[in-house]
């Protein structure tokens, strides 16, 4: 009785707590979300609330908010951001090994996983109404919210770790950027929110893979770069 006390014990004692909780609990939950999504998507092509939500950011357009959703539409293609992520990578390339794989991996990584899942879902764009910016290729994921969400991650990530004392305003400035960017692809009506949904939590499954890695696994996969600054 007492050993098999002892093994509940030991059983109890390795479950995952604190962050890893909160990390296990996220990815989770992003594949899950993407699977639903993308299940609707691959037997009857949309949700009710795809049109829905479309109609509305239809009715709110004006003059000012599609300036600003054709400003964010300019600043979240994914080489303008590519451009900055790899620059940032390059900057830590002596400091941390570590650092300049995750920035690469995490958001090219992402950008990759779009392209094939685009290929392979081939969602056509909206057509209920108009497009603000007229774009022809396939809609699901979205591009912009997927590469805008991963940039902000991937920031977060490597702020929390190496930079914690800009890491609030990376963490909260990043998530307003890549929010408006994701929404201001429904404003302009070049894709469903659906869309952008899926974007977000196939996003955050690519780089919460990454960041085990970053945190844990390169050990096992590099173990050249042991002696990373990290480490102490």
């Amino acid at each position: 009785m007492a050993k098999q006390e002892n093994r509940f014990l030991k059983m109890i004692r390795s479950l995952p707590t604190g962050w890893m909780l909160l990390y296990y609990s996220l990815l989770l939950a992003s594949l899950f979300a993407f699977a639903e999504l993308a299940e609707g998507i691959y037997r009857v092509q949309g949700f009710r609330f795809d049109s829905v939500i479309l109609n509305w950011f239809f009715q709110a357009q004006s003059p000012a908010l599609t300036r600003l959703a054709l400003l964010l539409d300019k600043l979240g293609i994914s080489y303008f951001l590519g451009f900055i992520i790899t620059t940032l990578a390059l900057l830590n390339l002596r400091k941390s090994l570590r650092s300049f794989f995750f920035l690469l991996l995490g958001f090219w990584g992402a950008v990759g996983v779009n392209l094939i899942s685009k290929g392979f879902f081939e969602r056509l764009r909206p057509d209920l109404f108009e497009q603000l910016t007229p774009i022809t290729n396939y809609s699901f994921p979205s591009g912009h919210a997927m590469g805008s969400w991963a940039f902000w991650l991937c920031l977060m990530v490597v702020s929390r770790r190496r930079y914690p004392r800009v890491f609030p305003y990376i963490s909260l400035g990043g998530f307003v950027f890549a929010a408006l960017v994701g929404i201001s692809r429904c404003y302009l009506q070049v894709h469903y929110p659906s869309d952008v949904l899926a974007a977000w939590v196939l996003s955050t499954a690519w780089v919460l893979s990454m960041a085990w890695w970053y945190t844990r696994g390169y050990r096992h996969w590099f173990p050249l770069i042991k002696n990373d600054d990290m480490d102490t």
